[in-house]
């Protein structure tokens, strides 16, 4: 084994749903509806696919969308969805991210990875989550998506799968190395242009002098 590289367990593989034959032991509550190509990975007889989420804030406010279809249909969740033959992660959580707002975003940072076994009802999935800034306005609603709206994070509508964590982390991340703390978020100064590095202002928020309330 090389060094820096990480040895691939025994039958892991990848492939698209085109060429993949589908099987997971006990997630049979809802079908698995998947493109011919989102990603598939196996590893020995386990097959999971690889999906993004983007975590999109603006002025200390992150934006869901109400799911039009099941699961969780009605609840709100960040955008996002399954990974395609071809794409890079970065890509897709863009490409998602304009599918159901209507927007495009310029992906930031990463800021977390989630692989609950039941964090999908219909499948097993892994999930990469995306800080992201918006470029634009979003739609007030789109085919994937009954209703778009901003939330601050301490204010939190009803949300599927595991975005409420996802969300949470999001927002800390984004300000972490600030003055601002996560309680501070719906309270914090917007800025004409944010900037998610450690040290700088995080997205939307302006970092408050020493010794001001």
């Amino acid at each position: 084994m090389s060094s820096g590289s990480a040895e691939r367990p025994e039958g892991a593989s990848c492939a698209s749903a085109r060429s993949a034959k589908y099987i997971s032991p006990g997630f049979s509550l809802l079908p698995a509806v998947k493109r011919p190509d989102d990603i598939i990975c196996r590893v020995g007889f386990e097959e999971f696919q690889l999906t993004v989420d983007a975590a999109i804030f603006k002025v200390g406010k992150v934006l869901l969308v109400k799911r039009a279809t099941e699961p969780f249909r009605g609840k709100w969740v960040l955008p996002g969805g399954m990974v395609s033959i071809g794409e890079t992660l970065e890509q897709a959580v863009a490409r998602e991210a304009r599918e159901e707002t209507g927007m495009k975003v310029r992906v930031l940072k990463l800021s977390g990875a989630y692989s609950a076994l039941r964090r999908d009802p219909r499948r097993r999935s892994v999930s990469v989550a995306f800080v992201c800034e918006p470029l634009g306005e979003p739609k007030a609603r789109t085919p994937e998506a009954d209703e778009i709206r901003w939330f601050a994070p301490t204010r939190l509508p009803p949300m599927g799968f595991d975005h409420r964590r996802i969300v949470k982390d999001a927002a800390a991340f984004s300000l972490e190395g600030m003055d601002v703390g996560w309680h501070d978020v719906g309270r914090a100064r917007p800025t004409s242009r944010g900037v998610n590095v450690k040290g700088s202002r995080p997205l939307g928020i302006q970092k408050k002098p020493h010794g001001t309330s």
